[in-house]
């Protein structure tokens, strides 16, 4: 059979999981087997929609027989697929068949623990140079701007950067000098002879010291500055007295302290064409000279260059060390995670014979959906797959790749699509096809689109970026009278240098504008922001304007959705649980006694009586679903269970006809989910996994996962929440607050992987090293600069 390699390019809304659909259905039709059919994707919603949506298409082409047996078919998560093999040739790979698999709450919560006893001890002797480079904050998964970062941060991010790209503890170790070379013969000078330190401070004491001398003349009548003036030399002296108790101690003294006294040298003190003073006038024509000496020697100061090396060496030797002792601790404990899930499915179907000859034989079609969001071990195990299998098809966006927080790598991607199209990839005849049209957006939107993508992503072809209207949409919206909608550009009317919560203010002010217009309403609203710190500070200000808003999850419980779920779970479990029982009839308007459970219970004369009412109640018709589950759920799974109870109450049929009712079809996607995660504790665990307690369970649990992206949210209220977890849904007006950070350079610091000077396609990961960079002085210009022009710059 000849090898081929379908490419789709779809943008958003450009129809792609229609495409997807007909390509597998055609397939099917062709005498594609389902079970001959791998399909991942990266979310378990979406891979549960397309395996619905693979159904609903033979359906619609006639290929009934196909659509029941698409169940045969392995749709599913990156994860589950890797698991799926992995357990099938557990022996050939050296793994027990039952190994326990942590979950991802575990898992971090795992490799936090090796972080934080690997990095005790190496803090505890590097104090002085936490200090120094300012790298002992706390640890935070946002980090506020001004705020001191956690070296610990940057251990974890380098850890899993290196285990997503197959690097191991010692290429760790081997990056920490590499990094500092290059970080040097980007940005540092030739190192100076001695440390100037101690002159520096003696210099700017004695202009300290000569400023207050001034102050007091002129405040006694004979000195140079007037009343007022020395009144502003006085308040900025007190914050050179401070500046000078920071360098009192050098071996603590942060290099930042420096650095800003250099920027007056910067300044208008250093230079008539700049654009202020960094203190003053007067103080910083006082300090231009001491200024001027720490501007041209601090780069090349010894101290501060090997404190750059050291602090690399620091967080890369203390990541590999995490790697060691997080191995270690899975090994005692016969556990791995989904990492190690992919990483061992690759080496398997890398070096196992019969593993390959079996998937080979089995698997005719492989389709990856959403290819731009996989990481690289990801990817290198789907092109392992892909020289075993016939038939693949890879549909996706790099404009989309959002998921770089779990190490997605685009540029890596981008040199294997472009390989794949020039047909030099080894993996069978490519056809590419790109989806030109857009189903969903209006043409205001792609109007704009067009205007910028083609500059913001120069390297990709112009009909890769852009999209027109599906004429057909075009036209339906027309014969339906609707109008486009119109796009505007908020400026803030406040200062020019906007503060974050500034910035909020004056996008809730827009947004209580926009609600002015007839048919708007909160709920009709998002506002998409670039992190969830930046969420909160726009829901504070909604909320202060007497806007409703959120952007947190309901607690499942307190949905009517959840409370019937419980109850419906409670009750067939147990029939003496008569609070469950009396829940259910409240909720159920329905069932015979809604409305008047309280007068039948109180009229009740005894105990014997209630339980005559409770029995009545049982066997009222519209429980008749959970009479029958329970005679049989001794068998089902706590997933299943919670579908059979939704099925028993006919809960979607129901949330139909109430408010919100996707909101509410994904809480029900959100106790599913709880179910699961439940029965992969228990079995990591090694207890037993039992419906009482799954009970056990959803009492404690809070709030639901967030599936969709969307945590569910209050009902008739303004949706705030990330740019990255608003894909793929829609509303009606959509804020989009584009604040930018204090700098407009490319990023300069954190972890990365150099690619292999040679890309091989059949070993992506081979000739891969990482690197840290430090954020060491965030806001000298000329190092920053240096830094954002060199090739590792991103």
């Amino acid at each position: 059979m000849t090898s081929t390699f379908t490419l789709i390019n779809a943008s958003a809304g450009s129809g792609k999981t229609h495409t997807l659909t007909h390509q597998i259905a055609d397939r099917i039709a062709q005498g594609l087997d389902p079970s001959q059919l791998i399909a991942t994707t990266f979310t378990t919603k979406a891979a549960a929609e397309l395996r619905d949506r693979v159904r609903r298409t033979l359906l619609e082409t006639g290929q009934v027989d196909a659509a029941r047996a698409v169940d045969s078919a392995l749709i599913s998560t990156v994860n589950s697929v890797s698991g799926e093999l992995l357990r099938e040739f557990a022996l050939d790979a050296g793994i027990s068949p039952d190994v326990q698999v942590l979950d991802e709450d575990r898992q971090k919560a795992a490799f936090r623990a090796a972080i934080d006893e690997t990095a005790a001890e190496a803090g505890a002797r590097a104090a002085d140079l936490l200090a120094r480079t300012e790298h002992d904050g706390e640890e935070e998964p946002e980090i506020p701007w001004g705020a001191s970062p956690s070296w610990r941060g940057h251990v974890r991010d380098l850890a899993g950067r290196a285990r997503t790209n197959l690097l191991d503890a010692e290429a760790l170790r081997r990056g920490a000098e590499a990094s500092f070379e290059e970080y040097r013969a980007a940005a540092l000078p030739e190192a100076a002879e001695a440390d100037r330190r101690e002159a520096w401070r003696s210099e700017l004491a004695a202009a300290v010291q000569g400023l207050w001398a001034q102050v007091r003349s002129s405040e006694a009548g004979d000195g140079p500055f007037t009343e007022k003036g020395a009144g502003t030399v006085r308040k900025r002296l007190k914050t050179l007295d401070g500046l000078l108790r920071d360098v009192a101690r050098l071996e603590r003294a942060p290099w930042s302290a420096w650095a800003k006294v250099a920027r007056v040298a910067e300044g208008k003190a250093g230079d008539p064409d700049a654009k202020g003073y960094v203190y003053s006038k007067d103080v910083d024509l006082a300090l231009v000279g001491v200024a001027s000496t720490i501007a041209e020697e601090l780069l090349a100061n010894p101290a501060l260059q090997e404190d750059v090396r050291a602090l690399i060496a620091l967080v890369m030797d203390t990541a590999a060390e995490s790697l060691e002792a997080y191995q270690r601790f899975k090994d005692e404990l016969g556990l791995i995670d989904f990492i190690d899930q992919e990483v061992r499915t690759l080496e398997l179907v890398r070096s196992s014979g019969r593993a390959r000859e079996v998937i080979r034989d089995r698997f005719h079609l492989l389709a990856v959906d959403e290819f731009q969001d996989t990481s690289p071990v990801q990817l290198a195990l789907f092109l392992e797959l892909s020289q075993l299998i016939d038939d693949k098809i890879w549909v996706g966006d790099p404009k989309q790749a959002i998921y770089g927080f779990r190490d997605a790598d685009p540029s890596l991607m981008l040199g294997i699509i472009e390989r794949i199209e020039a047909g030099t990839a080894g993996l069978g005849d490519a056809e590419v096809l790109d989806l030109k049209h857009s189903w969903r957006s209006q043409e205001p939107v792609l109007d704009l689109v067009t205007a910028v993508f083609p500059q913001v992503f120069p390297e990709l072809p112009r009909e890769r970026v852009v999209t027109t209207a599906a004429p057909e949409a075009v036209a339906r919206r027309r014969e339906t009278g609707h109008r486009p909608g119109r796009l505007e550009a908020w400026v803030p009317e406040v200062p020019k240098k906007l503060t974050y919560p500034q910035h909020a203010t004056a996008i809730a002010d827009g947004v209580l504008e926009l609600l002015r217009e007839p048919g708007t309403s909160p709920a009709d609203v998002a506002v998409l922001v670039r992190s969830n710190r930046r969420a909160q500070d726009v829901i504070a200000a909604l909320t202060e304007r007497g806007i409703p808003a959120s952007g947190e999850g309901r607690p499942i419980l307190a949905t009517r959705e959840g409370r019937l779920v419980r109850a419906a779970l409670a009750v067939t479990l147990d029939l003496s649980d008569t609070l469950a029982l009396t829940e259910l009839v409240d909720q159920l308007p329905d069932h015979a006694a809604h409305g008047r459970w309280f007068e039948q219970l109180t009229a009740a004369p005894d105990r014997e009586a209630r339980r005559g009412v409770f029995a009545q109640w049982w066997q009222d018709p519209v429980l008749a679903g959970l009479r029958e589950l329970r005679e049989d759920c001794i068998s089902l799974t706590p997933v299943e269970m919670i579908t059979a109870l939704v099925d028993a109450l006919d809960l979607p049929e129901r949330i139909r006809a109430w408010s919100t009712p996707d909101q509410r079809l994904r809480t029900l996607d959100a106790l599913r989910k709880v179910a699961a995660q439940y029965a992969d504790r228990a079995r990591a665990d090694s207890a037993p996994i039992t419906l009482t307690g799954l009970r056990i369970e959803l009492d404690a649990v809070e709030h639901g996962p967030d599936l969709s992206g969307m945590a569910a949210t209050r009902p008739g209220a303004v949706w705030v929440g990330t740019i990255h977890g608003a894909k793929g849904l829609e509303w009606s007006h959509v804020v989009v607050m584009l604040d930018h950070s204090p700098t407009e350079r490319s990023q300069t610091a954190g972890a990365f992987v150099v690619p292999a000077p040679q890309l091989d396609v059949t070993a992506p990961l081979a000739g891969r090293s990482p690197r840290y960079w430090p954020v060491v002085l965030p806001r000298h210009a000329p190092l920053q600069d240096a830094l954002s022009d060199s090739a590792h710059a991103r």
